[in-house]
């Protein structure tokens, strides 16, 4: 039996269906789908971390800071009904990251020799999740107590 020329497949030629390259296709499409969503939550994860660290060195660095400076540092956010006395140390707010709050009910008074009273403070993060961190005297020391 003969065939024609045009009909005939070369050993030589490659390549590869259109069929095969929708179905690959699709396939990376379903990955990409199921990926992509676990890949941002990762890095947001990551970078919520990277923050959380960097927030509990400047915490934990507080006394270190008082005792290099020679001055007192307290602690605290200045409340509208607060009666500090003109002569005691501003209050001190650590730099943070967008998104994060400090909630400190009592002000923490690091002394100038780097000494410090003690105290518990609460570190939300920017989806809210609230993690209660005690400073422990006399160095005032950051440990977590949960989250």
């Amino acid at each position: 039996m003969r065939t024609s020329a045009s009909c005939r497949r070369n050993s030589g030629e490659r390549g590869f269906t259109l069929i095969e390259i929708l179905v690959v296709l699709i396939l990376v499409g379903l990955m990409m789908g199921v990926v992509v969503p676990n890949l941002e939550a990762t890095l947001r994860s990551a970078r919520f971390s990277s923050q959380r660290r960097t927030i509990l060195s400047e915490l934990d660095g507080l006394s270190y800071r008082a005792y290099i400076t020679g001055r007192p540092i307290v602690l605290g956010s200045p409340t509208a009904g607060d009666a500090t006395p003109p002569a005691s140390p501003p209050r001190y707010r650590p730099p943070l990251p967008a998104g994060w709050r400090l909630d400190i009910p009592k002000p923490i008074t690091f002394a100038f020799n780097g000494l410090c009273s003690g105290g518990r403070i609460a570190l939300i993060q920017p989806d809210g999740a609230r993690e209660t961190l005690t400073l422990k005297p006399p160095r005032c020391g950051v440990a977590m107590d949960g989250r």
